[in-house]
């Protein structure tokens, strides 16, 4: 305000009158904490922006935490720090001693997204390429994904939530949240059954004019509900059984036996030769001399016909007569 001083002579009642101004410096700084803001797994620390405060050589600046991090700069407009938490920021004016505060909150979002890996099936001998599934994985707009391997093959797209495979081994899939920079992964190993069946074609006889049909013996192939048999042959002639173990043939020929394993696809095969003997043995008979009233007997000569321990001779007459 105006403040007016009057002085006074008393021995002559004069006086002086004079005014001094006051002036007055209360006012406080400028303090701008910055605007909220939020530390992810890719910005795991941040400067604070103080810089819209009042700024000169006569302000002084003073951060503090209660559940906070300050890294570095406590006492400029931009400090550093690297945890979640609210920072306050206080100016004083050095200069008339006037301070002011503003508060900001800095907070975190470092969690994870869900990385889930399926299959449904194996690699098999008729099934070449299996699907490898994110089903589970987080998905949205935010989400990208990514399928790896060092043990298999990937078929499919790898930048797919669901993709494909088509060797065994393990497979990752990498999920990431492109607006936290957080990731997550999964595996899953995708498994082959191509062990193929026992397929074993044998043979215990020959056909013969006595033999004239046989079975075919299977009996050492994969044997079981899961198995199937199918006989062919291109020289031969199945008369029935075609799809058991043991068939029935009655010509020679080559046999092949196909076994398949229905619960993987895969299949064997085996083959057997049949063969037939009916050859028929050599008769030979002598020419007998004659019979007359001096020789009233004579030896019929069957020598030259086929001889040996597998040969048997039976002679019959229907108007002769047989000695012995």
């Amino acid at each position: 305000g105006i403040y007016l001083l009057t002085v006074t002579n008393l021995d002559n009642n004069c006086e002086t009158i004079s005014t001094v101004i006051v002036d007055e410096d209360t006012v406080a700084p400028i303090v701008e904490a910055g605007a909220n803001a939020e530390l992810t797994c890719v910005v795991t620390s941040l400067n604070l922006d103080g810089t819209s405060s009042s700024q000169g050589n006569h302000f002084q600046y003073s951060w503090t935490t209660t559940n906070g991090n300050i890294l570095s700069g406590q006492g400029t407009a931009t400090p550093q720090i690297d945890a979640p938490g609210t920072y306050e920021l206080n100016i004083l004016n050095t200069t008339n001693g006037c301070e002011s505060t503003d508060m900001v909150t800095i907070g975190q979002n470092t969690i994870s997204p869900d990385a889930a890996a399926t299959t449904t099936q194996d690699l098999t001998c008729v099934q070449g390429e299996v699907p490898i599934l994110g089903t589970g994985s987080s998905i949205g707009i935010d989400f990208t994904y990514e399928w790896t391997t060092q043990t298999g093959n990937i078929s499919g797209d790898i930048n797919d939530l669901n993709s494909s495979a088509n060797q065994p081994g393990i497979y990752e899939i990498l999920v990431t949240n492109n607006a936290t920079g957080c990731t997550n992964t999964a595996q899953i190993e995708v498994s082959q059954n191509i062990t193929p069946p026992i397929a074993s074609a044998a043979v215990n006889d020959i056909l013969t004019c006595a033999v004239q049909s046989l079975n075919l013996d299977g009996q050492n192939s994969s044997q079981g509900s899961d198995f199937e048999y199918s006989w062919t042959t291109q020289n031969g002639n199945i008369l029935t059984g075609s799809t058991s173990i043991s068939p029935l043939v009655d010509a020679p020929g080559t046999y092949q036996i196909l076994v398949t394993n229905q619960i993987n696809g895969c299949t064997s095969t085996d083959a057997i030769l049949v063969v037939q003997d009916i050859t028929p043995p050599t008769v030979l008979i002598a020419n007998p001399g004659v019979l007359t009233c001096l020789i009233e007997t004579i030896d019929l000569d069957a020598s030259n016909s086929s001889q040996g321990t597998d040969y048997q001779y039976n002679w019959t007459t229907q108007n002769g007569n047989i000695l012995s």
